[in-house]
């Protein structure tokens, strides 16, 4: 027997696959494929659980919109979004009105692979290298003054050991026989031991002795900008940063180190503003020794199906009165406030 709950869909899911494993489970499943604000509002009435999928328009829109859902989704009692929750929809209000928020924990190998793509473009100059030999630029004659650094047996740091991050260390050590430290105030010590990892208590100690600097962690009032003008200097020379969570990195620090020759280069996923407001202009997209993707690192064809499928798993089993695998915890600063 289907679910006597209905489920509102925003935009679509990852996959569509995830939305048929709704259909056939829920008793009604509703996709609202645009920002019709009027539609999703009416819809929501009856809802108990709205589903952010990728959004085609501003994350802000999409935020403002979610916010007018939930506080007037009178039956709602969870969300379900892909990405960050500050980005879709008002975390702090919908745990509030006694919602849960539910993600996925698949997201780990594809930005992991992403990390890796970007240090191997920037090390190697092979996004800046690619493009000149297109367009007739670059000959075999030029190649002595554009060696490549090699990655086997360095050293990279890890800012933040979560899902993401242990994926991406299990990557360095055993695809490229790097020695790995993470810096996370939150991890402990056995965790990261359980993986070969080394865990250190200073990020100064991480940069200082790395040679690849990935940044991955939550961002939080904590750890916005974590790296700025000071931490860079602390870095080697011959040293690279790879960032792939927005909010991390001074971005116009990090303009600044990389003119300056304070660091070798970049692999950069995420900007400041994000997206970018003038890209033509602004000078990491002129820079041989940085590598850019436009905030792509979650977005891969089969991640994407698994997250739908696990969404829609996890919204099966919330319904049924089963636990869910991936709520997204309550905010320490938050527990006062609900208790």
């Amino acid at each position: 027997m289907k679910i006597r709950e209905k489920v509102l869909i925003m935009f679509g899911m990852a996959d569509e696959v995830g939305v048929q494993r709704l259909k056939e489970e829920v008793e009604v499943v509703v996709v609202v494929p645009t920002l019709d604000e009027a539609k999703l509002l009416k819809e929501v009435a009856d809802a108990a659980v709205i589903v952010v999928g990728p959004p085609p328009v501003a994350r802000e829109a999409v935020h403002d919109v979610t916010t007018k859902m939930i506080q007037t989704g009178e039956k709602l009692k969870a969300a379900v979004m892909i990405g960050r929750p500050g980005d879709l929809l008002d975390f702090r209000l919908a745990t509030s009105r006694g919602m849960v928020v539910l993600t996925s924990g698949l997201h780990g190998p594809t930005v992991a692979e992403h990390s890796l793509a970007l240090m191997l473009c920037a090390a190697k100059r092979i996004q800046y290298l690619g493009e000149e030999f297109r367009r007739g630029r670059f000959t075999y004659n030029m190649r002595l003054a554009w060696r490549g650094d090699e990655l086997t047996g360095k050293t990279a740091g890890l800012v933040g050991f979560g899902n993401i991050g242990r994926c991406l260390a299990a990557k360095l050590k055993y695809g490229f026989d790097m020695k790995v430290l993470a810096y996370d105030p939150h991890v402990m010590l056995h965790q990261a031991d359980e993986i070969g990892v080394t865990l250190v208590d200073r990020l100064s100690t991480l940069l200082a002795g790395v040679d690849f600097v990935f940044c991955q962690a939550q961002l939080t009032g904590e750890t916005r900008h974590i790296i700025g003008s000071k931490e860079l200097a602390q870095m080697k020379r011959t040293a690279y940063l790879v960032n792939t969570t927005p909010g991390l990195v001074d971005e116009q620090a990090l303009t600044e180190a990389l003119q300056k020759g304070i660091i070798a280069g970049a692999g950069i996923d995420v900007y400041d503003p994000d997206p970018p407001e003038d890209p033509v202009n602004n000078p990491l997209f002129a820079m041989p020794n940085v590598a850019l993707t436009p905030h792509m690192a979650g977005f891969g064809k089969d991640h994407f199906r698994r997250v739908a499928l696990d969404q829609a798993t996890q919204i099966i089993a919330f319904l049924r009165g089963e636990k869910p695998r991936y709520v997204l915890p309550v905010p320490l600063e938050m527990t006062k406030e609900l208790s």
